[in-house]
């Protein structure tokens, strides 16, 4: 039946609240959108002050949108979870899977996916405030920005309402510790592995973090290294890592940028960027017998 797949392996992740438990609660959850008419004057404000010169690609949308408020987090959260929540609750229930009940759990989830997206959007400014505080713009700013928004995705699945606090606060905190971690991989770690025939592989950038004894341009043991990589590829939480790490740095195949090799393993940038890092972190924590920071 098409469908089923989704229905029956995709993964949701549920922040529950004693409201969904009470039916009677329901009605007011999913009512109107709180100070509608204020949020679209100030979205119309926003988006006429927006430069489509100075702000283009996905910079640009930072400043599509305005922030929400107490009331209206508070109403997409729950909104949010609540039909995640009525769609695991369907998916649980001991009834046959029917076109109908297939076609009803993907309305919850699509809902669930409306207010996602505006809760992610209203808060994307954040990555920028985040950014220009770190100091992060001397490498690749588009790096860094989905890096950020990425964490911000992350962020609202894990928040919960319930705990009485701002979003943003949290999401800031989320969003900064991430992007010292990204800037310790990306700046710290190697990126880049180089083969010539059977000669040593040379690993480009200086390690400043973890390792700081080693230097740029410092030679491997070949044999070591590809053992290595190997090894993880007959491990089943490595496998497919290491196999993005192979297209990336063409070991085996033809070098691809992140979006190229994404294409071939049908994943996305920043998912083929993440394992990427993953697999050398790996390799370096293998290869030198120390475990990441």
């Amino acid at each position: 039946m098409l469908g089923t797949d989704k229905f029956f392996n995709q993964s949701i992740n549920v922040v529950f609240h004693s409201d969904f438990e009470n039916p009677e609660k329901f009605t007011e959850i999913l009512g109107a959108f709180p100070d509608k008419e204020e949020f679209d004057a100030k979205r119309i404000a926003v988006r006429e002050k927006t430069n489509p010169i100075r702000h283009t690609h996905i910079d640009s949308l930072t400043f599509k949108e305005p922030l929400l408020n107490k009331a209206q987090e508070v109403h997409l959260f729950k909104k949010m979870n609540l039909f995640k929540y009525l769609a695991v609750e369907l998916r649980n229930g001991e009834h046959p899977v029917t076109l109908e009940t297939i076609q009803l759990f993907n309305q919850y989830m699509a809902e669930a996916q409306i207010a996602y997206d505006q809760i992610v959007i209203s808060n994307l400014r954040i990555v920028s405030n985040v950014i220009k505080k770190l100091e992060c713009f001397h490498a690749n700013k588009e790096e860094y920005l989905n890096e950020g928004y990425f964490n911000v995705g992350i962020a609202a699945i894990k928040f919960d309402v319930s705990l009485g606090f701002k979003f943003s606060t949290f999401c800031t905190w989320v969003v900064r510790n991430n992007l010292l971690n990204y800037r310790r991989s990306m700046s710290g770690y190697y990126k880049r592995f180089t083969f010539a025939g059977n000669d040593p592989v040379v690993i480009d950038d200086a390690a400043t973090e973890v390792s700081r004894d080693h230097v740029a341009n410092e030679t491997y043991d070949y044999e070591k290294v590809i053992a290595i990589i190997e090894n993880l590829e007959a491990d089943s939480a490595f496998s497919k890592k290491i196999l993005a790490l192979r297209h990336y740095f063409g070991l085996g195949y033809e070098a691809k940028d992140l979006k190229q090799t994404g294409v071939v393993l049908k994943l996305c940038k920043e998912r083929i960027r993440q394992m990427k890092i993953d697999a050398i972190n790996k390799i370096k924590e293998e290869y030198y017998g120390i475990c990441n920071v």
